[in-house]
This record gives C-alpha cells, structure tokens and sequence, in this order.
C-alpha cells in the first residue's frame, strides 16, 4: 500500500476525534477506550491516514506546547 500516513501525539485523541467527527467526513479505522494518556485513534479523511496518539510522558510521548511546535521528521 502506498500513501501518506500524519502521527502526530495530543493532549487527547478521543477528545480531537469528537471535534473532528462533526467537522470532517472522515472513516474510522480504530479507536481505543482507554483511561487518558493511553489511547490511539486511526482515521482516513480524503485519502490520508491520520494517526493519533495520547500525550503519554511514561512512553515519551510529549505533545506540543502552544507557541512552541515541534516537527520531527
């Protein structure tokens, strides 16, 4: 399978998943019900997978800072 896939670590997947749900058309691939901070969400939306994961600082997994992005390539 060829195709862009964005991870990006949040505050709350569950949480920006019922935001983006009422603004976008997207398709589930999977979600988990998790308690916070361990949770990851998988959707499609116009052909890009779109990976999310919850902030977790136990696994390093540091969500960005407003006003302080951070890129990792």
């Amino acid at each position: 399978m060829v195709g862009v896939e964005i991870d990006m670590v949040i505050t709350d997947s569950l949480k920006a998943l019922e935001l983006y749900e009422k603004v976008f058309d997207l398709q589930r691939v999977e979600v988990t019900n998790f308690p916070r901070g361990e949770n990851g969400v998988i959707f499609t939306l116009y052909g890009v997978r779109f990976h999310m994961l919850d902030e977790n600082p136990k696994f390093g997994l540091k969500a960005p800072i407003l006003d302080e992005p951070q890129i990792n390539i």
